[in-house]
């Protein structure tokens, strides 16, 4: 006889004698009794010894009480409304959710949806709690928690603190963050443990053309002659210095020479603007990309200023789009497979997760 056999089911009637019972009646021999006593003690457990159990499913092994999967239920019941509106025209009137369009009720397809979800929830804190990363997972710690976080946030703000984000979250929106911040902490651990070193030089291959792709680069020789903005003969005299190093790299003088004597006034060095510079060229106030944009190779820009400086820049050497190597673009490749195998295994694991409903229990949760 199946531990979830008829007999065995452990369903919102039963008591704690009820329990004892399915444990002397439900194995034939003491194996499956040891096995049979542990399948259902999960769900025993987490439910607590009383008289009307509140357990509505059991999902991935562990329980949803009535009021975790009608936090749910509500959730999807505007969507399924709306579904069927859409689809038959069908709007709130008396029987609207028990009506069937077609083979198909609302209530069906929001509890199906609220049970969808609760796959992934009970997963993603199954696994977290395997791994060490929370202790408890049940609905009523999640509540407890959640109203821990917003009376410390609160109590922050109202102390003059700064936090980040609301200052208090909803039910919704803490869980989608709890659960996205476990599942970033379980890939580090699963990335940990997997190596794909070997695969690099096959995955380069195939995905070379698609992540590995750079755009142009340009390398400049860049000299910035500082001056005293508050003092007239100091600007001169910089502009002075300036115009003598453009003339130089105009006629051809060796770069390196022309940096070599022009260090000693301020600052000439190489530059390298590429994709990796983007975002810090972005927010640099004194960035002199856009200058180095515009020039060829083997000629010099205008003398400009910017920052309490005059600016020359020569173009040293200009590289269009091209793919980078498996050197460049090894930890590219690797980050992006290891995610793609977590992100299979994850969904292996939401996708194979065992949901056991009690009917008469899930029909006791009203839809609004």
């Amino acid at each position: 006889m199946g531990i979830w056999s008829k007999d065995a089911e452990y369903s919102t009637s039963q008591t704690c004698d009820a329990f004892i019972m399915v444990i002397k009646i439900a194995p034939k021999t003491i194996a499956n009794a040891l096995i049979s006593t542990q399948l259902c003690t999960t769900a025993f457990i987490s439910a607590g010894c009383r008289k009307d159990s509140d357990i509505v499913a059991v999902v991935a092994g562990e329980p949803v009480t009535r009021a975790e999967f009608s936090s749910r239920l509500k959730g999807h019941a505007a969507a399924a409304h709306a579904y069927f509106a859409q689809k038959y025209g069908a709007h709130d009137f008396p029987d609207f959710w028990t009506t069937s369009f077609e083979g198909r009720r609302p209530i069906d397809l929001a509890r199906e949806k609220s049970l969808s979800e609760l796959k992934r929830i009970k997963t993603i804190f199954g696994l977290a709690k395997k791994a060490g990363l929370v202790s408890d997972i049940s609905y009523a710690g999640f509540l407890d928690e959640l109203s821990r976080v917003n009376e410390s946030r609160e109590a922050a703000v109202a102390a003059g603190g700064i936090i980040y984000g609301p200052v208090h979250y909803g039910e919704d929106e803490y869980l989608w963050k709890k659960l996205n911040d476990l599942e970033t902490e379980l890939y580090h651990i699963y990335a940990k443990k997997l190596s794909v070193n070997d695969s690099i030089a096959f995955w380069y291959e195939q995905d070379k053309n698609r992540v590995c792709r750079r755009g142009a680069s340009i390398r400049v020789l860049h000299i910035r002659i500082p001056f005293y903005p508050e003092k007239a003969a100091s600007r001169d005299s910089a502009f002075t210095v300036a115009r003598a190093a453009m003339a130089q790299l105009a006629r051809g003088d060796a770069v390196a020479d022309v940096a070599r004597v022009y260090s000693q006034y301020g600052v000439s060095k190489e530059r390298i603007y590429d994709d990796r510079t983007v975002k810090g060229d972005a927010i640099d106030p004194e960035s002199v990309r856009p200058e180095a944009e515009k020039l060829e190779v083997g000629k010099v820009s205008e003398i400009f200023e910017r920052g309490g400086a005059w600016h020359i820049l020569y173009c040293v050497e200009r590289c269009g789009p091209r793919i980078a190597g498996l050197e460049e673009c090894s930890e590219t490749i690797r980050d992006i497979r290891t995610r793609v195998l977590f992100s299979r295994w994850l969904e292996g694991k939401i996708a194979g997760a065992k949901v056991r409903v009690y009917q008469a229990a899930l029909a006791s949760v009203p839809i609004r």
